[in-house]
């Protein structure tokens, strides 16, 4: 058993103990071929109203599902909106749900998982995108949950 006052680790039950706050951007839980999930924390910003600007994208290869948790805000019109999706990719298709949305002085925008096929060079791609209410600097702060293929 190697520790400090704050960090234990116990070599024989491979078990690592942290009192106080662990701070990470990104969080994987399960490694090799237990890999469950990466959780990481990533932001994003838009400037105009045009349709489906891609807010976030990985390849669709890489995934089951992906969790969104965002928090928009437009602080020159003075709004705001938090909203989670849930969204399943299997065999080229990609469903998706919108849950738990509050908004601030109307939100900022409509949000959609989508599914982009690729090409002989692109990869095949899951990806959040947008379209913005305003064309005033919107700024997007996102929690995503990558669940493992």
């Amino acid at each position: 058993v190697s520790q400090s006052r704050y960090l234990a680790y116990n070599n024989s039950t491979q078990t690592l103990q942290l009192s106080g706050n662990l701070i990470a951007n990104s969080i994987q839980m399960g490694a090799g071929s237990f890999e469950w999930s990466t959780t990481q924390v990533f932001f994003a910003t838009t400037s105009s109203t045009s349709a489906r600007q891609v807010l976030f994208s990985i390849p669709a290869a890489d995934v089951s599902a992906v969790d969104f948790e965002i928090i928009a805000t437009d602080n020159t019109g003075g709004s705001r909106q938090s909203c989670r999706l849930s969204s399943l990719y299997y065999n080229e298709s990609v469903e998706y749900n919108e849950y738990a949305s509050l908004f601030v002085n109307g939100g900022v925008g409509n949000f959609e998982v989508i599914y982009s096929a690729g090409d002989i060079i692109n990869p095949a791609m899951v990806k959040l995108a947008v379209t913005p209410s305003t064309a005033h600097l919107t700024t997007y702060k996102m929690l995503i949950t990558v669940y493992a293929p």
